[in-house]
């Protein structure tokens, strides 16, 4: 095995406590930093042990192991494509037992892989992105298939990004009439930050996850999806959902900050993020009423103890499916 393994500190010097393991596969610098940083702030309360395997997809034939930190905590495997079925193997030694295995992966899981189901295998459970995928339908489409025959936890930090917004929304729309109301909705309108970000290239997946979770929930068929002036105009049968791009600097990329429904009879609810607040203000009116705003708490997932809940341990219920099912009948050009 061509394989530089040799660490060269002593370990024996200082024992440190783990919570898990965790792996993380990345492709591109891009990723391989918006992942690192990621896990930053999550590695310093939570102490683990982090090997971030490292794809050359274009370098000579290699398989290097490297520590990052004294104490070979974080470890880094730098592998060319030609060696990158040997990667499993360099692994296994540096896992602490009998503790969970988280695998992070930083490609598009639905493509061919190498090493991406030997991983999986020794894994506990598989979390991933949509920011390496390239066509957003065709992924849906081998997701909602993956996700059924998948043998391990999984988690997508996409869905996980909007829980917050699905609490909201089923706060606000609890009662029978509220949910009524809602799906007799003809025109939904999301708002999205876009903002120039050299981690993240496809800011409008969150806010097309949420109005595919609406639209599945609410049982909407769809009929079209049009570009204009650079909104993404969704058409169901009977009703509208636009997104629409705006910049707001304090925000991160992609994060949903406006939600509003209108209905036939011209009652509007807007619901806008407060981010300094990190509440939801409610608003309700029609054309000669108001009634009086009320605040909800958004939780927005960040780092520490918040994303390690979203991504380590929650589980994506059966409406992450259904919301696969619904915007993978959705050709997106661009996303």
């Amino acid at each position: 095995m061509a394989a530089l393994i040799r660490v060269g500190v002593n370990m024996e010097k200082e024992i440190k406590g783990h919570l898990f393991n965790l792996i993380i596969y990345t492709a591109e610098k891009r990723r391989a930093d918006y992942f690192e940083q990621m896990v930053h702030s999550l590695i310093e309360k939570f102490p683990s042990r982090v090997i971030h395997i490292r794809c050359d997809k274009g370098g000579t034939s290699h398989v290097k192991l490297e520590p990052c930190d004294h104490r070979c905590e974080h470890m880094t495997i730098s592998s060319s494509l030609e060696k990158i079925d040997e990667v499993p193997f360099v692994i296994l030694p540096h896992l602490v037992p009998d503790l969970p295995i988280y695998l992070l992966w930083g490609d598009d899981p639905t493509a061919e892989n190498p090493i991406l189901s030997a991983l999986e295998k020794l894994s506990t459970r598989l979390i991933f992105d949509t920011e390496s995928a390239v066509n957003l339908q065709a992924f849906a489409q081998k997701m909602l298939n993956k996700v059924e025959t998948l043998n391990i936890e999984f988690m997508d930090i996409s869905w996980a990004e909007i829980a917050g917004w699905r609490d909201v929304i089923s706060q606000v729309f609890l009662t029978r009439n509220q949910l009524n109301y809602l799906r007799q909705c003809n025109t939904i309108h999301i708002k999205y930050n876009q903002l120039n970000d050299d981690f993240i290239q496809h800011d409008t997946v969150q806010a097309i996850y949420l109005q595919g979770w609406l639209a599945a929930q609410l049982e909407w068929k769809f009929n079209q999806v049009k570009e204009i002036d650079g909104e993404h105009h969704i058409f169901y049968e009977g009703r509208k959902v636009v997104l629409t791009p705006q910049k707001r600097a304090t925000l991160n990329p992609g994060l949903i900050f406006e939600i509003s429904c209108i209905n036939d009879e011209k009652l509007k609810t807007t619901l806008t993020f407060a981010d300094k607040q990190s509440k939801v203000m409610v608003y309700i009116s029609t054309p000669d009423h108001c009634e009086v705003p009320y605040s909800l708490q958004l939780q927005v997932m960040q780092t520490g103890a918040t994303a390690m809940k979203e991504m380590f341990y929650f589980r994506p219920s059966h409406h992450y499916r259904n919301m696969l099912n619904a915007i993978g009948q959705i050709p997106w050009e661009s996303f």
